[in-house]
């Protein structure tokens, strides 16, 4: 899944800066990025994935028309930052229990 997601924004990336659109690169790597978290939290049963996806793709929306410079402003990688540091800290720190359940379903299967 995650050499999906690289191919879709290699592919996608390269469409738009050959169609004179290099600045709607960031964004649509941004999209896609929150488009891949969205069967994640199917997959590993952890809902906060499906909150990560939507707030990427709300940035990926949002930001290209409030930023001052548009789509090419470094404000849309620094909210994809915060958001996935966010994430993180999150499923680290508030809810330690997805993490547990794949260890005990990683442990039920190797045994």
């Amino acid at each position: 899944m995650n050499a999906a997601q690289w191919l879709a924004i290699l592919v996608i990336g390269n469409v738009l800066a050959n169609t004179g659109r290099p600045d709607w690169v960031i964004p649509a790597a941004i999209a896609i990025i929150g488009l891949h978290f969205l069967p994640l939290g199917k997959l590993f049963a952890n809902p906060a994935h499906y909150i990560t996806g939507a707030a990427l793709l709300l940035l990926a929306l949002a930001y290209p028309r409030f930023a001052p410079a548009g789509p090419a402003d470094p404000v849309g990688c620094l909210g994809a930052g915060l958001i996935l540091l966010s994430s993180a800290l999150w499923a680290v720190t508030v809810n330690p229990a997805p993490r547990a359940d794949a260890a005990r379903r990683s442990a039920a299967s190797s045994g």
